[in-house]
């Protein structure tokens, strides 16, 4: 006697559809946060790099800063290292060691400005510290997300000031702080803190006499 094969039924076709489509969602779901994990990850890393670059950046400036004026018609802003007040520019400052790769006819002095602008850190560049007038400085990112740049200098004193020159000490008298205490503050990480001895300070005896 023949046997016929028994098929599907429309029940069991049902049935056998609704577990292929859990068992679908569930791989797009393990899929879609291994991604969303994956680009968390990788943006994670992006900031990271960009913050210790940003950090080696201004690490490396004030290590080779020098003890150098420039020509300026306000006296103040012609100092190797001054704080300035115009709410924009955190820093200003004469570094030396800039490469001369294509050994091109000039020194390796520049002058430096960091600004934090609509939340950026930015570096400007002037090639030559005593600045031709009209002459653009190179400008550079360096940072998104920045909330503030704080500053903190080191005198001869051993006294920590909030700005340099300090107030109370002559333009002509200030020198150089013995070391800096830099401060980035990120929207996203908080605070960054690194303290630098200054090479070229020779001793900021000026800041002590206050």
């Amino acid at each position: 006697m023949r046997r016929h094969a028994r098929g599907l039924t429309l029940i069991e076709l049902l049935i056998a559809a609704a577990i292929f489509a859990v068992v679908g969602v569930m791989a797009y779901q393990a899929l879609f946060s291994l991604l969303e994990s994956r680009e968390g990850t990788q943006r994670a890393a992006d900031r990271l790099a960009a913050v210790q670059y940003a950090v080696f950046r201004m690490t490396d400036d004030l290590r080779q800063l020098a003890d150098r004026p420039v020509r300026s018609q306000v006296p103040r802003e012609g100092l190797p290292l001054f704080t300035p007040d115009d709410g924009e520019r955190v820093l200003a400052f004469t570094r030396g060691g800039r490469p001369n790769p294509a050994g091109q006819a000039r020194g390796s002095l520049a002058r430096v400005h960091w600004a934090v602008e609509d939340g950026r850190l930015l570096r400007y560049l002037l090639p030559w510290p005593d600045t031709l007038p009209g002459q653009a400085p190179q400008r550079r990112v360096l940072l998104e997300r920045v909330q503030a740049v704080e500053l903190r200098f080191l005198a001869g004193d051993d006294r920590w000031r909030e700005r340099w020159p300090p107030l109370e000490v002559p333009v002509d008298a200030a020198g150089l702080p013995r070391a800096v205490e830099l401060t980035l503050v990120l929207e996203d990480w908080g605070e960054v803190i690194r303290l630098l001895p200054l090479p070229a300070a020779d001793g900021g005896t000026g800041a002590g006499a206050g």
